[in-house]
């Protein structure tokens, strides 16, 4: 695994549903059945630069 420090010179975007706006820095929902960079179990927290790419991620499921 991975870890990278993401530092406060940018801001990054992330759509949430209900469910898991109590949660908002998680990567719990990720860690149910897996996604496209983490196995089931594993958490991952998705991020995205622009808030139309972040919405557009939100709308695939």
């Amino acid at each position: 695994m991975k870890v990278t420090r993401v530092g406060p010179d940018e801001i990054f975007h992330r759509y949430l549903t209900p469910k898991w706006a109590f949660l908002p820095i998680s990567g719990a929902g990720a860690a149910i059945d897996g996604g496209r960079f983490n196995r089931p179990g594993v958490e991952a927290l998705y991020l995205s630069r622009s808030a139309q790419t972040a919405l557009d991620e939100y709308k695939q499921g």
